[in-house]
Parts: structure tokens; C-alpha cells; sequence
């Protein structure tokens, strides 16, 4: 969404060196669903921003052994990034971003937030009191990405770029985390923070309030990475656009497999609720919707 580090263009003409990807067998991505570069309203090659993309959802992808998504439509416009409710002709998922030319890190930043939205699905809550949390984990999921693009790349750059580049994308995540709106104040616990934004948030997703939420989510997952795959059974329960946040994510937690309740009790006490003693490890089986 922004440009903050022209030195995301830097290299792009002088650092081009080529370089056959590769990858070994530790950090093989998970298969990723075909993405289309749509339009020539970019300034950059489709099939370069294609390869980028594609490194980008790779690593949040492989967390999700047997999900199986549609393809995505990837347009550029000049508006807020954004993915569509309805599908495209084909089944494919609709995704509009702003990025463009060799802005790397903005396109990974962008691309992978509307991809987060389709992993936690989306199409359940389109509207409604807890749909704040969505946009949070979906902005969650870009951090993350950010924060494994540089190794990422570096291990198997498109063709052509410098593996040095990869520092850009660290750079970039440096730069956002460091935005006094992802802080807490110095006295404030993040329970506190939400007792007091509770309402705001239910009553309006908010992004800018998710942005702050989403730099206190981030460690969670980076600790867990494969708790990821924990986004195939979140917003599945009937009433989840209308109970209580708590209870939403009790719901959530109650879900869950076994090897991922730990992941959503961090959150649940990241927030100042805990688990209730007597809660069952029953784990339901995702929907079809969730596509596990």
C-alpha cells in the first residue's frame, strides 16, 4: 500500500545477474494454485510479477497440507487492494492491487493479505462483529510472509535478480513494525488495549486498528508456523458474525485439532481470556468451505 523504500527499486536494473532457481527439499513449497497476471497496466513484466507472487504464497501455502484453492485473478488498479466475494467466469478468485513496477515487497505485502482472506475464510463473514479479527490475521499473514521472503529469496530468486535483493524484504517489514499505529503504549497490555476498542472494532473492521493487533499476532505464528493451518477452521461457527468475541474464539479453539489449540489459546491469553477448564479437545471436521 505504500512506498516507503525506494531501495525496493534499487538493484532492479543494476543488480540483475542470473541466477537458476533452486530449492531443496527442507524448504519445497506446498503446490500453489495457478496465478494470473491480468492487464499491462503494471510497468513491470506480467511473468516477473507472476514468479514473485507465486514465492510469496508459497510460504504461508506450505502450512496447509491439503487445501486446495482456486485459482487467482491478479489486476491492477489504483484503489486499496481488495479481493472480490464473487468468483470470476472460471471459479477463480478476483484480487485487485495497487502495486506496480518493481516494488517486490509491496506486491508480497499486498498479494499475500488477500490471499490470507481466502485461507480464513472469507465468504462466511461477510459483514459483522467479529470480522475486524479476519482483517487482522489477514494482515498477520503479510508480516509473516515479509519476514520469510528475504531467505526465501535468496534460496531460489526469480531469474535474472540478485540474490542480495532479498534484503529488501526485511527491510520493508523493519520499516512498518517500527509505525508507532503497530504499538502498544508503554503501560497498556494488549487485553486492555481491546476492552477498550472492543466497540469500535465490532461495530467497523477497522484496518488501521488490525494493523496494531496484527504486529501483536505475529509472534504467535512465527513460533508456530504449521499453526497457519489452524485459518482452515476459523469463522466456521453458525452465529460467528454476531457472539462475542470471546466466545468466537472459544468457538475457534474448540475446532481446532488438538496440535493447534495451543496456537489459539496463545491468542485467546494474548487477549485476556483463557480457555475454560472444562473445554473439550473435540476438534469438527472443517466444512467443505474451508476447502481441508
Amino acid at each position: 500500500m505504500r512506498k516507503t523504500i525506494t531501495a525496493l527499486w534499487l538493484g532492479v536494473a543494476s543488480c540483475l545477474l542470473f541466477s537458476p532457481a533452486h530449492a531443496n527439499a527442507e524448504d519445497a513449497a506446498a503446490p500453489s494454485p495457478a496465478i494470473r497476471i491480468q492487464g499491462n497496466n503494471w510497468r513491470m513484466a506480467p511473468s516477473d510479477i507472476e514468479k514473485v507472487l507465486r514465492l510469496a504464497s508459497d510460504q504461508i501455502l506450505r502450512h496447509f497440507p491439503g487445501r486446495k484453492l482456486g485459482d487467482l485473478t491478479v489486476s491492477h488498479w489504483e484503489s486499496r487492494p481488495k479481493i472480490f466475494f464473487d468468483r470470476g467466469p472460471r471459479g477463480d478468485y478476483r484480487v485487485m492491487l495497487s502495486a506496480s513496477e518493481g516494488y517486490w515487497a509491496q506486491y508480497t505485502y499486498q498479494f499475500t493479505h488477500e490471499l490470507t482472506h481466502v485461507l480464513s475464510n472469507y465468504d462466511r463473514i461477510q459483514e459483522g462483529k467479529n470480522e475486524w479479527f479476519e482483517e487482522a490475521l489477514c494482515e498477520t499473514g503479510s508480516l509473516f510472509v515479509l519476514s520469510r521472503m528475504r531467505r526465501a529469496w535468496e534460496t531460489s530468486p526469480p531469474p535474472y535478480y540478485s540474490r542480495s535483493w532479498g534484503i529488501n524484504f526485511e527491510r520493508y517489514l523493519e520499516d512498518m513494525l517500527a509505525e508507532p499505529s503497530r504499538k502498544l503504549p508503554a503501560d497498556m497490555t494488549m487485553a486492555r488495549w481491546l476492552e477498550l476498542n472492543l466497540p469500535a472494532l465490532s461495530s467497523n473492521r477497522d484496518s488501521d486498528r488490525a494493523l496494531l493487533v496484527a504486529a501483536h499476532l505475529l509472534p504467535i505464528f512465527q513460533d508456530n508456523p504449521d499453526g497457519w493451518e489452524a485459518l482452515n477452521w476459523v469463522s466456521l461457527g453458525p452465529d460467528d458474525d454476531a457472539i462475542e468475541f470471546a466466545q468466537y474464539l472459544q468457538g475457534w479453539h474448540d475446532r481446532v485439532p488438538e496440535r493447534h489449540k495451543k496456537l489459539v489459546r496463545r491468542i485467546q491469553q494474548l487477549f485476556g481470556y483463557e480457555p475454560p477448564p472444562a473445554a473439550q479437545s473435540n476438534a469438527r471436521a472443517p466444512s467443505s468451505r474451508a476447502g481441508a
